[in-house]
């Protein structure tokens, strides 16, 4: 899947730390994964100059009802209803 991807970083010309803006953002997330926990990092992004960097495009959620394959006592295949991110 990486490799898939990165392809098409390319084709499109993209620079490999796309969607950071530049190496040095790419660098901070990495960062950020590797040294600090959960509370750490959600008290990072609170701070008022994150909110002057670039926004990705905002999350979504839909409901889907996906029918599965197996019947209930009645005989009628079983259904559930499930977040779409």
């Amino acid at each position: 899947v990486f490799e898939r991807y990165r392809k098409e970083q390319r084709e499109e010309g993209e620079e490999p730390w796309a969607p950071f803006e530049n190496a040095e953002e790419w660098s901070l997330a990495q960062w950020l994964v590797k040294n600090l926990g959960q509370t750490q990092t959600d008290e990072y992004l609170k701070l008022p100059i994150v909110n002057e960097l670039p926004h990705g495009p905002a999350w979504s959620c839909n409901m889907v009802t996906v029918r599965g394959n197996r019947e209930d006592e009645n005989g009628e295949l079983l259904e559930e209803e499930v977040e779409l991110w």
